[in-house]
């Protein structure tokens, strides 16, 4: 049996364990989780909003715990057997890297100010492209694959009803991946008709995913966290960083009003 090539699932991966060995380092040195994880690129709104827009994709690389982190790379290993091979690594990579800043735009959009981590909700775009296939080759109509969907499909459902789950996250990166699938996939005997129509659906969804997400100009005061921002801001200043700690102090103090 020809071996699966998934080069890029790797790369993730071991990306991934990297980051989370770098945050172990961090609290070991007596950082908190929290700031640890805003430090190795945790999404964090606020931190967002002053210019590190970056936050979006690296915040996929973080993950909050060995669990967290174990889980999410077995679903990443299994999916991405099945779907680098199809997509070829570069589309698989644009699936699975564009779903995870969906999500987090998603996340965004909603207004809360939080730390969120993880690659779910590029995973979730990898599953509903995984769907989204089966469907259009009509392999639901065979019971194995079928009970395969419904049973992961439902799992994946009763997850986001777990606490400290950004639900918002998942639905993003689901939507983003669903539409997403049709527009890059290889397929020849794929009418341009219907790639057309998910190529404009996407688009659509982008423009609206990024309006709401530009109208988001404030933070609810009883969303500000002062202490967690010194806190990092005053490490970035500790390991040679104080121009750049002093500029983000200034643009955090504006975005919350209190420069005023």
């Amino acid at each position: 049996m020809k071996k699966q090539r998934m080069p890029l699932t790797w790369v993730v991966i071991a990306v991934c364990a990297l980051n989370y060995s770098v945050s172990l380092l961090l609290q070991h040195s007596g950082i908190s989780q929290i700031n640890a994880e805003i430090l190795a690129g945790a999404y964090y709104k606020p931190w967002i909003l002053c210019g590190e827009w970056w936050r979006l994709l690296t915040a996929g690389f973080v993950h909050g715990g060995l669990w967290h982190l174990v889980m999410n790379m077995l679903a990443l290993y299994s999916l991405g057997r099945m779907m680098e091979p199809y997509y070829g690594s570069l589309r698989y990579g644009i699936l699975l890297l564009v779903s995870t800043v969906c999500g987090f735009l998603f996340l965004m959009a909603g207004g809360h100010n939080t730390v969120a981590v993880g690659l779910s909700g590029g995973l979730y775009g990898l599953m509903a492209a995984y769907f989204i296939r089966l469907t259009y080759l009509r392999a639901w109509r065979l019971p194995g694959i079928r009970r395969s969907m419904i049973e992961m499909a439902g799992l994946n459902l009763l997850i986001n009803f777990l606490p400290q789950v950004a639900w918002q996250a998942h639905f993003g990166g689901f939507v983003c991946g669903g539409l997403l699938a049709m527009v890059v996939d290889p397929d020849p005997r794929l009418s341009q008709k219907l790639r057309r129509s998910f190529t404009v659906c996407f688009a659509f969804f982008a423009i609206v995913l990024v309006s709401s997400v530009v109208k988001q100009r404030t933070i609810d005061p009883d969303e500000v966290y002062l202490g967690t921002d010194r806190e990092v801001l005053e490490i970035l200043q500790d390991h040679g960083l104080a121009d750049y700690s002093s500029r983000m102090w200034n643009r955090l103090l504006k975005l919350y009003g209190f420069d005023q």
